[in-house]
């Protein structure tokens, strides 16, 4: 069967979205009893307005919506011929949408509600009728109040719907809420923290809201019994309040959240690099041990290692500064960061004494990726004049040439990135939920 899906270029014109928050309107009507009311009725009259203004392959569409509304009001009426699951699946892979909107409409015996509700608001929210495609989540998540990722989409929906106030609003609710599910709680705190790291969401007092639904979140999970316990959501939990704590400027509070993640998770290399970050500052030597840590973890993370190598270069450890080096440019691709561990090689290996042609070529490596950086052009000219006049004086060590050591990433840039670094582990998490 052939379907015409909309084009990437196509959108809902405007009488097509006035229509589908028009007809989601009188589904809510029906739901609630009033579908006969006088309310009702105007609306049906102005939806004649909408409706002429729509092009045939719009009405063609949101012919099919209604018929996927009536899930909403219990009352929904399927084909008689069951469901091709293969066709169903190659069809949302393909991003076939409306043949898989089709497909759902079918008897299906084998899909569960919650999933019929998610697939359907994957399909609308892609094909651009994103209110739709939160009526349907919303019955997603209502069906399966245990499923993080579903009330996390719903809020990260309303947030890209603009609908900042009734987020915050239903965070509260949920928060105070007699039922709440520690899912719930942890997939609402994460849609709220995302909204901040992406700046759709800058109200005061959000980070306070988003560490009461966590701590919330924390404590319902922690009272299960311990074989029903996801420790990995609890983790995420500690490691959220701690970026929150960051962001208010809290940083006793931040490392306090990293370690209570840590005694959940005594190997979780994240919370060792965030406290390491959260320390530099206040206590050194501690922040080198959680990096120190973290690396023999072999953590992704790149800060660690950026950290540790000019650090060892400082105190003559040259073997340990390109070890670390090694490790390290096999865990990036950033030019900055390349160039710093290029050039900190180069300078290992020349109080290393290494052929002059490895110094050199780690040298020039780390100009090709940073072309503009003088202090790597200047140690690399220091280097080549002890080489050209035969100066005996680097087999003394590191303070016999006067290199310049520095880290091109700040502290602060560190921690950022790593922090937008937690929040998408947390979304990746989310969605294995």
């Amino acid at each position: 069967m052939k379907t015409n899906e909309p084009t990437a270029f196509q959108s809902p014109s405007e009488g097509a979205r006035q229509h589908e928050r028009e007809a989601l309107e009188l589904y809510r009507f029906i739901a609630d009893g009033r579908g006969g009311s006088e309310e009702a009725e105007a609306l049906r009259d102005v939806m004649v307005l909408s409706w002429d203004a729509m092009s045939s392959s719009e009405q063609s569409l949101l012919r099919g919506l209604y018929r996927d509304l009536h899930m909403l009001t219990g009352d929904e009426v399927l084909d008689s011929d069951a469901v091709d699951y293969q066709e169903l699946k190659k069809a949302v892979q393909c991003k076939q949408y409306v043949r898989a909107l089709e497909l759902l409409r079918k008897r299906r015996d084998k899909l569960e509600p919650p999933y019929v509700a998610y697939f359907r608001a994957r399909c609308w929210n892609a094909l651009g009728y994103r209110h739709a495609g939160l009526a349907f989540m919303e019955q997603a998540a209502r069906l399966k109040p245990n499923n993080a990722n579903y009330t996390y989409l719903v809020f990260q929906a309303l947030l890209d719907l603009g609908e900042l106030s009734d987020a915050l609003a239903r965070a509260t609710a949920l928060e105070s809420g007699p039922d709440a599910k520690s899912p719930a709680l942890f997939g609402a705190a994460h849609a709220l923290l995302h909204a901040t790291q992406a700046g759709q969401l800058d109200e005061p007092g959000t980070y306070e809201r988003i560490n009461n639904l966590l701590d919330r979140a924390i404590a319902l999970e922690s009272a299960r019994p311990l074989e029903a316990q996801s420790n990995a959501l609890i983790v995420q939990g500690y490691m959220e309040k701690g970026l929150c704590y960051e962001h208010m400027n809290e940083l006793s509070r931040a490392i306090e959240a990293y370690t209570a993640a840590l005694r959940q998770d005594p190997d979780n290399d994240a919370a060792y690099v965030a406290r390491g970050l959260a320390r530099l500052d206040s206590d050194s030597r501690a922040a080198e041990q959680d990096f120190e840590r973290a690396v023999h973890l072999g953590t992704p993370f790149i800060w660690p290692y950026m950290i540790l190598a000019p650090q060892r270069l400082a105190s003559g450890e040259y073997k340990a500064c390109v070890k670390i080096c090694q490790m390290a440019i096999r865990r990036t691709s950033a030019p900055e960061h390349l160039a710093n561990l290029f050039e900190w090689m180069a300078i290992a290996n020349a109080n290393l004494m290494s052929n002059p042609a490895i110094v050199e070529r780690f040298f020039q490596r780390a100009l090709e990726m940073d072309p503009l950086n003088e202090r790597i052009r200047m140690n690399f000219e220091v280097y080549q004049n002890q080489v050209a006049y035969h100066v005996k004086t680097l087999a003394r060590g590191l303070t016999a040439v006067p290199w310049e050591v520095a880290n091109d990433v700040s502290p602060a840039d560190a921690r950022a990135s790593h922090n937008r670094s937690v929040v998408d582990r947390g979304r990746a998490l989310l969605e294995a939920a």
